[in-house]
């Protein structure tokens, strides 16, 4: 199976490369595939997942991760380019932290409809970062644009789009009103249907009771 779905990245298919990117990223146990955003007749490439996971000669590789991500990325993979930008942005996988590329990977996402890279954005002109100017009011504009993309998402099942909108419940974000028993709905759905995030999420949740 690994070599199966190397074969078929290095054949130019971006979703064989986003898979390898989860592969050397986040183990592949689940049965199904985590996020809506695949099609339908790519499905079957997830099946090799797990058992390309088994393969690996090494629990994490921080090059191979990049590579993967990189090369999903250049082919035009959104969600490559998600979690490319936050390697950037967090420093994550043994690269410089660099926000300006962290930004410039987000605006090509965001451009693309990725209601994770608009979601970003608007934390960080909430929030503010060196280099990057606090504004509010973008980040209003900016949440209400990606809060009908996750919406539609979540009609759909999605369970990486329950968990981001669940954060914009809790906090009243994209003219929603805070509503926290929503969001720990939501959440407890996401991570009912496999979402790591969630998962943790809800762990934090019944040790800390907030």
């Amino acid at each position: 199976p690994l070599a199966d779905l190397q074969a078929r990245a290095d054949s130019g298919d971006h979703w064989a490369m986003w898979i390898l990117y989860r592969v050397y990223s986040d183990d592949v146990f689940a049965a199904a595939p985590p996020d809506f955003e695949l099609p339908a007749e790519k499905r079957n490439l997830w099946d090799l997942g797990p058992a390309a996971t088994a393969q690996r000669s090494h629990q994490v590789s921080n090059p191979d991760i990049l590579r993967w991500a990189q090369k999903g990325h250049d082919a035009g993979n959104i969600l490559c380019t998600d979690e490319l930008a936050a390697a950037y942005q967090d420093g994550l996988y043994g690269v410089q932290k660099d926000l300006p590329k962290a930004v410039a990977l987000m605006d090509l996402a965001a451009s693309r409809g990725s209601y994770v890279s608009i979601s970003c954005l608007a934390r960080l002109s909430a929030d503010g970062d060196v280099g990057f100017p606090k504004d509010p009011d973008r980040a209003a504009k900016l949440y209400a644009q990606a809060r009908p993309l996750m919406e539609k998402k979540v009609a759909a099942g999605d369970t990486r789009a329950k968990y981001w909108l669940s954060h914009y419940y809790k906090d009243g974000l994209g003219g929603l009103p805070k509503d926290p028993a929503h969001a720990l709905h939501l959440t407890t759905e996401a991570a009912e249907g496999g979402n790591a995030g969630a998962m943790s999420a809800l762990a934090r949740i019944y040790l800390t009771g907030a």
